[in-house]
């Protein structure tokens, strides 16, 4: 298991996936890596990983989340829900 600050936590939000810890509802950890977030996409992990309550990002959208580092500051497998 990777250290939090590695790590980008998901939530679902009005129907979309957002970033972003301490905001409220179902919510996943996916680390910080092209390689998790190519593979958690193709598998469809994150959508299963927030209850269905959101569809997955673009992997241009969660990439970008990824190079923000501190947009979440507040912060297994690929994914832990």
């Amino acid at each position: 298991m990777r250290p939090q600050r590695e790590l980008l936590r998901l939530v679902a939000e009005n129907g979309e996936t957002a970033p972003g810890l301490g905001r409220p509802g179902r919510g996943c950890w996916i680390c910080r890596d092209e390689g998790c977030a190519r593979e958690a996409l193709k598998r469809r992990e994150i959508p299963r990983a927030l209850k269905g309550k959101a569809a997955a990002p673009t992997l241009d959208r969660l990439l970008g989340w990824m190079d923000l580092g501190s947009l979440d500051a507040d912060g297994g497998s690929r994914l832990k829900s």
